[in-house]
This record gives C-alpha cells, structure tokens and sequence, in this order.
C-alpha cells in the first residue's frame, strides 16, 4: 500500500462524502462535479475520515467483505493511488488509528474492486433573492 505507508488519509477540505444506504457520493465543491462511489469505495473513505493507516484499512476490508487479501491490498493501493492522483485526498503524518487491523474471519458481504466513477458538473444555481419592485 506504497501510498498510504505509515501514513493517514484524509479528503481534502473541499471534497464531501455524501452516504447514500451503502453506496455514496463524492462532491468535489471546487471542481464542481462529484464521483459515485461503490459499496467498497464508501467504505474505505469512511474509514480514511477516522484516521486509519493502510494496515488498518485492509484489516477492516478483509473483516468486512469476502476477498482475497492480496486483492484487498492491491485495491486499496490502486483506489488510494487514484485519490491522490484526482487531488481529492491529503496524505500525511498524524495520529493514526493502528488499533483495528486485527483480522479473524473473512467477512461475508460480497466484494467489488472500489470504483471512483466521475459524473458530471454540478450545477451551481445563484440563491440571491431577485429585488422585488414596488
């Protein structure tokens, strides 16, 4: 999880997280536009806000979905090195949460690879009221 090593994830200050059941919404307010999430990807950003290192992430994945390890680790990589590369994430030192990669079983929920699919543009609508004449 080359990205990620040691280190903590967190989404940039313009960017919202929107969840939407187990799906959810990425709004990127400065870019004006927003990405749909899978069930995994919203998953994983949930637990990139709590502070979690790659370790941790991958623990949480394999705990709660049916996967390989192998391909959760390349995944997170891939999903984590996307985020990054699209300017929606902040990596850096902090206090990292290394207190919930414990693994036991593999969880049960199906798995899909996480997907950061772009939309559109927002519309941006002006919310000034018109002066009304006398």
């Amino acid at each position: 999880m080359n990205r990620l090593n040691g280190k903590t994830a967190r989404l940039k200050e313009e960017v919202t997280l929107v969840s939407i059941e187990d799906n959810g919404v990425l709004l990127d307010v400065s870019r004006r536009c927003y990405y749909d999430l899978n069930d995994t990807a919203a998953f994983l950003l949930k637990l990139m806000e709590q502070n979690q290192d790659a370790e941790s992430l991958l623990g949480q994945v394999l705990a709660e979905f049916n996967v390989a390890e192998e391909t959760a680790r390349r995944d997170i990589a891939d999903f984590t090195a996307e985020l990054v590369t699209k300017d929606l994430l902040n990596t850096g030192d902090g206090n990292i949460d290394r207190g919930r990669a414990a693994r036991v079983k593999r969880g049960v929920k199906p798995y899909r690879s996480p997907v950061l699919a772009y939309q559109k543009e927002l519309i941006v609508a002006d919310a000034t009221p018109t002066p009304t004449r006398p």
